[in-house]
């Protein structure tokens, strides 16, 4: 184990609380009837025990019990409870222990329905493979349940190991993938079903009979945190996974801090706003700015993504990076201490002199330009062989930081309503709208009210743009319709160019307009977007309130949620901005609307720009 995975291993360690073992072979046991002295009868003298005595009660089983030894009997690889529980209490984590009691007959899935409740709590899961003799429905409809559960709440991280007497694992594996059914579940790996938040994995019991991964009870907890490791094996999931334990082991903290005093102060803040509601957010804000303050006291980001972190990252991955960039048709290479030194000290200080080949002078200050699309190049050296490239990277942590909230993180019954920074698609003109409209003007709607809306323009990926946005299907759908339409009016008007003898400007500009429509076809569920700054091109729509005062999204029949005017035109919803980037737009158009149209020197102006 690297350096770097036995880091993320202890973060495990820290953050998993909770483990629920399911095995029929648990050794617990059943109820039993306390038999008074009195309730006995004095056995004849000829067949009397001379190991039973008056002294000691006699334990009789209830009508109906099976012996309690013939569980042991009937399970051919018994767990051995006590090792197990200890192993993990070892290690600081809570061990339930659940021995299912199943007859012939009973429901597979009312069974998995009646225990998924116990399982929503633990980080994982020991699983026997048969619950009830030779039978594995059982165990089959439990994960299928859990991983349901796990889908409607949004997703979490979560491992289960299957552990088991049976020897052939892999087809065990086959078996439980074919009855999942699932297309987002990988099964390319021996003895592993997977996802992106899911691993089950499968090991064998100790006394397996040719067992091909076996496993004693005292190993199996270091073996389950070594898999759930797996599914944090990176700077950010570890630095996410390290917030996240910090936050539960100060939760007595937190609740401390916001404990009952407040109360009558809150009640009295409440009374006292001209709109009472505003209360919530504002208790909201504060619990949120204390979290914050908390993970920034234990200095999280510093633990997880400093420094001597990095360099371990960079010695753990040094065989799968690219390490290479193609500046100016030549390509140059970059050592694994050339990547720390550039981790520590940045392209800028660092460029030039960690590059092996003999490099151009201008070469660092190419890369550091803003204003060049170099340094696309120049990250390109943090690209996996096979994988995610650094653009693609860069891109979604882009979406991660823009959005406060995506149609992605949406479940249930949550409606977002209208507000500053709320992002739609316009069904009917193709357009992608942002809301501008001051929070408080969007928060108290008595009836209908208009709404601005800066628009936002779609851009090529090599193009300026400042925001790129998730699409669900419909609206990729919509755009690739409305795109192909203007596509085909756009081959008429160069034909018509054509006949005509336009001039040869004029036909280039018609073609380059073509080729940008072809090439933004080529998108799949996302798109790159310019705001425009300009107030002449706000939109201003009309939108009625509900009971709460606010615009709140429905429920459209493909499953998106959006608003409908007050002419009943559809705009779906995509996500909210951040509050500061969207702050950030609208500083941009209000500074736009105070410019001053004075002439000036324009030598002197051209200095100034």
């Amino acid at each position: 184990m690297s350096a770097f995975e036995t880091y993320c291993s202890d973060i495990v360690k820290e953050y998993v609380q909770t483990v629920l073992i399911i095995d029929d072979g648990a050794g617990l046991q059943k109820k039993q009837q306390i038999v008074n002295d009195a309730d006995i009868q004095d056995p004849d003298d000829d067949i009397q025990d001379p190991l039973i005595t008056a002294e000691a009660p006699l334990v009789t089983k209830l009508e109906g019990d099976q012996d309690d030894d013939i569980g042991e009997e009937e399970s051919s690889h018994p767990l051995r409870t006590l090792e197990l529980t200890n192993a993990f209490y070892d290690l600081g984590i809570v061990a339930g222990l659940f021995q299912p009691q199943i007859t012939n007959g009973d429901d597979p899935d009312l069974f998995a329905n009646s225990v998924k409740s116990a399982s929503a709590t633990a980080d994982i899961i020991v699983l026997d493979w048969m619950l009830s003799e030779h039978d594995t429905r059982y165990s089959k409809a439990l994960v299928k349940q859990i991983l349901k559960q796990d889908s409607i709440s949004g997703g979490r991280l979560r491992t289960i190991v299957i552990y088991t007497g049976e020897p052939a694992l892999n087809n065990l594996r086959d078996e439980l993938w074919d009855y999942l059914a699932d297309t987002n579940l990988d099964n390319s790996l021996d003895f592993e079903i997977s996802s992106e938040n899911l691993n089950i994995v499968f090991y064998n019991k100790i006394d397996s009979i040719n067992g091909l991964r076996p496993v004693s009870e005292e190993e199996l907890p270091n073996t389950a945190i070594k898999e759930f490791a797996t599914l944090v094996n990176g700077l950010v999931p570890a630095f996410a996974m390290k917030a996240a334990a910090t936050i539960r082991h100060s939760t007595g903290k937190i609740t401390t801090r916001f404990g009952s005093e407040l109360d009558t102060g809150y009640l009295s803040h409440r009374v006292l706003l001209p709109n009472p509601a505003d209360s919530e957010v504002f208790m909201l804000e504060n619990f949120v700015s204390y979290i914050r303050s908390v993970l920034a006291i234990s200095q999280v980001d510093r633990a997880t993504l400093g420094e001597k972190i990095v360099e371990s990252w960079i010695t753990h991955n040094e065989n799968h990076l690219s390490k290479k960039i193609l500046f100016k048709d030549k390509c140059y290479s970059i050592s694994n201490n050339g990547l720390k030194d550039l981790a520590k000290n940045g392209f800028e200080k660092d460029l030039a002199r960690v590059i092996s080949n003999n490099t151009p002078d201008d070469i660092s200050g190419s890369f550091t330009d803003p204003t060049k699309a170099c340094f696309e190049q120049a990250i390109s050296i943090f690209d996996f062989h096979e994988g995610t490239s650094s653009q693609e990277s860069s891109i979604a942590l882009s979406i991660l930081t823009s959005f406060r909230r995506t149609y992605k993180d949406v479940e249930g019954l949550q409606k977002p309503y209208l507000t500053q920074g709320s992002l739609v698609y316009s069904v009917k003109s193709n357009q992608f709208l942002l809301c501008v409209t001051p929070k408080c003007d969007t928060a108290r709607v008595d009836g209908s009210s208009k709404f601005s809306f800066a628009i936002l323009e779609r851009k090529l990926i090599d193009k300026k743009f400042d925001l790129i946005v998730p699409l669900m299907n419909e609206v990729s759908d919509y755009i690739k319709t409305a795109l192909a339409s203007k596509s085909e009016s756009l081959v008429g008007e160069i034909i018509d160019f054509q006949l005509v003898r336009t001039g040869p400007f004029i036909r280039h500009s018609a073609h380059e307009k073509l080729d940008n429509i072809k090439k933004l076809l080529d998108f799949e569920d996302r798109v790159c977007l310019s705001t425009s700054d300009k107030f002449y091109k706000l939109e201003h729509i009309d939108f009625s309130s509900d009971s709460n005062r606010r615009v709140n999204t429905n429920m459209t029949e493909d499953g998106n949620l959006a608003f409908w005017d007050n002419e009943i035109n559809e705009y779906i919803w995509l996500g909210d901005l951040e509050d500061l980037d969207s702050q950030k737009r609208v500083s941009k158009l209000v500074g736009n609307l105070n410019r001053i149209g004075n002439d000036e020197v324009e030598w002197l102006r051209r200095r100034n720009t």
